[in-house]
């Protein structure tokens, strides 16, 4: 069986991950401390990246730092659950990117699912995701441009799963990751197609 838990369990698990994930820090922070909701601002993305250009620094670390908690949750949930094993653990950890992405509180728009991805990544495969933060620093310290960042990273971490010899259902977790981010960031690669894309700046 790809995973040894009943039909119940696994309904129920991989539904906690979901709601738990489509609790969105970017728009409870704007709207409790802000007053405003963050994806009527700037590239109108419900994301940290997106926090830290419209409220600055503050704002934008526990927000990025709680959204990748949300991930870090989802793939210890599948891990530590009675009979759980990695492939469980990458399916609630995809559900809790789902609900970041689409979260079921606001009107299914959230943010692109980067930061969460990310907290994913750390635990399910901490050597290639080391190597992927290190080219992504190199590429937004060269572009300053941290859609390109990502872009790549995710690519990158999906290459390295397969190369690293990763269990097939991390690396199968990053190539849906990348196609979804990719998707996600659609209007970011036109825009570096066309050399239009803004480069990183912080408002404060």
């Amino acid at each position: 069986m790809i995973v040894s838990v009943s039909i119940f369990e696994f309904i129920i698990l991989v539904a906690a991950c979901y709601l738990i994930g489509s609790i969105n820090w970017s728009i409870l922070v704007s709207r409790v401390v802000f007053k405003t909701d963050i994806r009527t601002l700037g590239s109108g993305n419900a994301g940290s990246t997106n926090v830290l250009r419209s409220f600055g620094k503050k704002a934008a670390i526990p927000v990025f730092i709680l959204d990748v908690v949300k991930g870090v949750f989802g793939y210890l949930v599948g891990m530590l659950a009675p009979g759980g094993n990695v492939t469980l653990a990458m399916i609630c950890a995809f559900a809790a990117i789902a609900g970041h992405v689409f979260p079921i509180y606001y009107g299914f728009r959230g943010g692109k699912g980067v930061a969460t991805t990310f907290g994913v990544c750390l635990v399910a495969a901490p050597l290639a995701t080391l190597i992927t933060m290190v080219v992504v620093v190199i590429i937004f310290a060269i572009g300053k441009r941290i859609s390109l960042g990502s872009l790549i990273g995710i690519l990158l971490f999906t290459i390295l799963a397969f190369a690293m010899s990763y269990p097939t259902a991390i690396a199968a977790f990053g190539v849906v990751m990348t196609l979804l981010i990719w998707i996600k960031h659609r209007g970011n690669i036109v825009r570096l197609l066309k050399g239009e894309e803004p480069k990183f700046s912080l408002k404060k």
